[in-house]
């Protein structure tokens, strides 16, 4: 009994942190926290005063470290995101809950991660995505606005997924993103995309909820309570476009345009953040733009340059021998 008593109350407990997550964070983000803290509650009893570095570093090292049920490895960053979550609880169960006095995983070190340079389309990959589009279409209308408000924007998916209308000003040309931890920036639009957006609102958008209204009224219904999506990127029957369509849209443009490597919505903004590092834009103006964090995320996107500073170099003194070559023979 005592032992169904404590598994009751762990689970009363996770629902409440649970919770207290859904007040800040993103769905998946919840999800990815909530299911670490269910684990380590399994792996302790569900008893939270046994939650200690020793049980946590033991727990960590049995169902963190090695690999996934798929048989892959799993990450530096994947665990370490694992560790995150039950250092969040710690801070959780110390304030507001006062269950704890010091947090645990405060003596657990994470993982060193490995600094990955970004993917990108060059210049030329970027000019064929856009130009691939079939315009005489509406949805090749809408699919160039949309691959043209990802590429002079930066935005992520899930940005683009929650635009609405009101959220674009097209007369100053600037759009107010709503981004992770529900935080507000300003980012601008280039004059190719302005075009395509008022192209596809008032040709396309347009088009498709007249034809949704008219469709509705000829069934029956009062055409004043038919509600209307006011989000900017949407199918012809006016049903919004969720993260998972955004994706294929993107993916399927980029087979269209023949490119060889895998074309998604964070491809086209690794692609902003190193057009605008190569072009000479200011890397703070780049983190606010991008919505960073902070901005040491940003400087990924310098490390490419290098490399292209480096590639540019070797190709110059290449060439060089190359006539040297030429010159001896």
């Amino acid at each position: 009994m005592m032992e169904e008593q404590r598994q009751e109350e762990g689970r009363r407990l996770l629902d409440a942190y649970k919770r207290h997550l859904e007040g800040y964070m993103r769905p998946q983000s919840v999800k990815t926290y909530s299911h670490t803290v269910e684990k380590f509650m399994e792996f302790v009893g569900w008893d939270v005063k046994e939650f200690t570095a020793r049980n946590a570093d033991d727990f960590i090292g049995r169902y963190l470290d090695g690999v996934n049920a798929n048989g892959t490895t799993v990450s530096a960053a994947s665990r370490n995101r694992r560790i995150a979550a039950l250092h969040s609880f710690g801070e959780w169960l110390i304030k507001p809950m006062e269950i704890i006095e010091r947090n645990p995983m405060d003596d657990i070190k994470r993982a060193r991660v490995p600094v990955r340079l970004p993917k990108f389309l060059s210049e030329k990959e970027l000019d064929r995505l856009l130009n691939s589009q079939d315009t005489t279409t509406p949805k090749g209308v809408r699919d160039r606005a949309l691959l043209e408000f990802f590429a002079c924007t930066g935005c992520r998916v899930s940005e683009v997924a929650g635009l609405t209308w009101d959220m674009i000003d097209i007369k100053s040309r600037t759009v107010r993103i709503i981004g992770k931890g529900n935080k507000e920036r300003l980012v601008y639009l280039a004059d190719d995309c302005v075009d395509w957006l008022r192209k596809y609102r008032d040709e396309v958008w347009a088009r498709w909820k007249d034809e949704l209204i008219k469709h509705r009224t000829e069934k029956g219904d009062d055409a004043d309570d038919i509600a209307i999506t006011d989000r900017v990127f949407v199918n012809s029957c006016m049903t919004p476009c969720d993260k998972v369509m955004l994706y294929r849209l993107v993916s399927h443009a980029g087979h269209t345009a023949h490119i060889k490597q895998k074309v998604y919505p964070h491809l086209l903004r690794h692609s902003f953040g190193t057009k605008m590092v190569r072009n000479g834009a200011n890397i703070v103006a780049i983190k606010e733009l991008m919505g960073h964090a902070s901005i040491a995320t940003t400087q990924i996107y310098t490390a490419v340059t290098e490399s292209d500073k480096k590639d540019a170099v070797m190709a110059v003194f290449n060439r060089k021998n190359q006539e040297d070559g030429d010159n001896n023979g």
